[in-house]
């Protein structure tokens, strides 16, 4: 009885243990099946961690060329964009190339030039001081807010400064200016000074190379004057990145050996001659051989516009510009100059745009007229006595560097000035006055009354205002008031 129960026991623990297996089989099996169905509509986020991963792709960054950081992304079209420092208009960047869709202006510089600087002997009387010095800056105090603003900014230095062992410091016929000329022109926001005109050497050969160098000392540089044989009849000035080629004339005469000679003062030596930039009206193809090696020579050395700063004209003739001065213009014209800009007649004459032979288009300032003088319309009651040699301007061009490498000129202005003369302690003051009509009262540039100063503004808009506005109204640009009243 006790061994049928103990077999009893043992069957059950038999079948149990078959039970227990067969309960783990179906449960491996169960699990198998169900982790294969699940793996086949899986997504890949549920891929076995054990699984090797396929890296993925990223889009590689577009590069601005011009700052080496990324271009950003547009939020609403996802592609990447350079933003128009002008308009903030999102403009889209190829992700291929990197190029914009179109171009963009990525530099900008304004260069202005004013007309003659004559240091008369009154204005050397007003420049001494107690102590035999002299001092220039009183000329200059609302020119200077004018000058600073301009990315660069030239005038016509029409007297030497040859120094005392020149001689006595004197105005016309024969100028000779102190160096603190130089200085006070600096501090005024001058960047360069154009030394060939001619009265350069009125004070002598060696006091034309002094001016070269005083002006250098004082920290600006020179135009149309060379210190030394080794360096170029021009220069390629490079403003916030744009490459400027200028160079600058005057008119005198040259004999056969290449010795020059300026306002009958004389022949200069060979050695001296070189050293200043001259054409000679019955030598002129020799001069226009030069100016078309001259343009090649600045472009060559980089430059992207050239602008040429040319000594001509007839004195005083303020109507329109001379005969010489038409054919010289436009054959620097055809020669590819995109700017000619003149001097020497002492009143402003009229501008207009040239069409050289290649299609090209050249902007041509005839005279800029004085930029401070004595010439005032008292004194000359022969040869303008309505005012003319009070006048002057400041001429602007704008160049602009564009994305795609290219260059323009994207804007040309004039600001007409106008010196303004009283009587301060016994001696003549004379301003230089910007006759800027965004300023509604002209009293706060020194003056009582205006009138005379709105004068000046019609006379000089009155001469240029419509070659200017001509120019601007076919490139886009507002058109300057003709009148202020």
């Amino acid at each position: 009885m006790a061994k049928r129960k103990k077999n009893g026991i043992l069957i059950g623990r038999l079948i149990l243990g078959i039970l227990i297996v067969c309960a783990m089989i179906f449960t491996v099996v169960w699990a198998i099946k169900t982790k294969g169905e699940t793996s086949d509509t899986a997504s890949p986020a549920t891929v076995s961690q054990t699984e090797e991963k396929e890296p993925v792709k990223e889009t590689p960054a577009v590069t601005d060329p011009h700052t080496g950081l990324p271009y950003p992304t547009d939020s609403e079209t996802g592609l990447p964009y350079v933003e128009d420092p002008d308009t903030g208009e999102h403009i889209p960047v190829d992700p291929e190339t990197g190029i914009p869709q179109r171009a963009y202006v990525v530099s900008r510089a304004t260069v202005a030039s004013s007309g003659d600087i004559l240091i008369h002997t009154p204005l050397l009387a007003t420049a001494k001081q107690g102590d035999g010095s002299y001092d220039f800056n009183w000329i200059f105090p609302y020119a200077k807010a004018y000058y600073e603003k301009y990315d660069y900014m030239v005038m016509n230095l029409e007297v030497p400064l040859g120094g005392p062992e020149a001689g006595p410091y004197d105005g016309y016929p024969r100028f000779n200016a102190p160096d603190s000329l130089a200085t006070a022109l600096k501090d005024a926001g001058v960047d360069m000074l154009l030394t060939a005109n001619n009265h350069s050497s009125d004070a002598g050969g060696q006091a034309m190379m002094r001016t070269t160098n005083a002006v250098r000392t004082a920290g600006m540089e020179t135009l149309g004057t060379r210190a030394s044989a080794a360096e170029p009849l021009y220069t390629v000035k490079e403003i916030n990145g744009i490459p400027i080629g200028m160079a600058c004339y005057t008119y005198g005469s040259i004999d056969a050996s290449g010795k020059k000679s300026l306002n009958g003062n004389g022949w200069m030596s060979t050695e001296i001659s070189p050293m200043i930039n001259v054409f000679d009206y019955g030598r002129i193809d020799d001069f226009y051989a030069e100016a078309e090696k001259l343009i090649a020579d600045m472009k060559a050395a980089g430059a992207a516009i050239t602008a040429i700063y040319v000594h001509w004209g007839n004195e005083y003739q303020y109507r329109q510009p001379n005969n010489w001065q038409k054919q010289i213009g436009q054959k620097l014209a055809d020669l590819g100059f995109d700017l000619i800009i003149g001097g020497h007649p002492h009143v402003v004459q009229p501008v207009e745009t040239l069409t050289g032979v290649n299609g090209n288009e050249t902007f041509c300032v005839y005279s800029m007229g004085n930029a401070v003088s004595n010439q005032r319309k008292s004194i000359m009651t022969a040869e303008a006595p309505q005012g003319h040699t009070e006048d002057g301007m400041i001429f602007t061009y704008t160049v602009e560097k564009l994305s795609d490498g290219t260059y323009k000129i994207s804007d040309v202005n004039i600001l007409p000035t106008w010196v303004h003369m009283y009587t301060e302690n016994g001696k003549r003051i004379y301003e230089i006055v910007p006759l800027d009509i965004s300023v509604s009262d002209w009293t706060q540039f020194g003056m009582t009354d205006p009138t005379e100063a709105m004068a000046s503004y019609n006379r000089t808009m009155g001469t240029v205002g419509e070659g200017l506005n001509a120019y601007r109204a076919s490139h886009g640009l507002t058109e300057v008031p003709a009148r202020v009243d």
